[in-house]
């Protein structure tokens, strides 16, 4: 419970915290490699990245965009990211997975409140965590690459 607590509260701090630094991520060469090969083999002009991985696995999306400044996963704007790749001596957007998985269309003072209202359901323990509309994002157009440590999977 007093983990619960803490863990609610730290997020509380972060949540009223902004930062307009960028954080560039860079990943092993042979995966940049590969990834700079895809998007020449396929002619992507403008992409970003989605990322997801699990112990030693790392899935990549590579997303194709005609227009990344309207481009949106789930309800996170993708320029509103502050997470980017290398990849060819070029930054790309990065998202995650959990961008995808819980983003919301709820502004930042509501989120706030909605911190502040599960931290009091958590701690008195007397009503249910009210859910938060999501959306499902298919990419149909990405290119999917699977590797396990630095090595192409598929």
């Amino acid at each position: 419970m007093i983990i619960k607590s803490s863990f609610l509260i730290i997020s509380l701090i972060f949540l009223s915290c902004k930062s307009s630094k960028k954080l560039i991520y860079v990943l092993p060469i042979e995966v940049e490699k590969k990834i700079y090969e895809e998007v020449l083999k396929y002619k992507i002009k403008d992409f970003f990245i989605k990322l997801e991985s699990c112990n030693d696995e790392m899935d990549i999306f590579i997303i194709p965009t005609e227009n990344i400044q309207n481009d949106y996963i789930s309800f996170f704007k993708i320029t509103d990211s502050n997470r980017l790749i290398r990849i060819n001596d070029k930054l790309y957007f990065l998202v995650f997975k959990s961008d995808e998985k819980f983003g919301t269309e709820i502004k930042e003072k509501e989120i706030q409140s909605i911190a502040i209202r599960e931290l009091l359901i958590e701690l008195s323990k007397e009503e249910k965590i009210q859910g938060v509309k999501r959306k499902h994002v298919i990419n149909d157009a990405a290119i999917h690459l699977k590797f396990k440590n630095n090595i192409l999977v598929n």
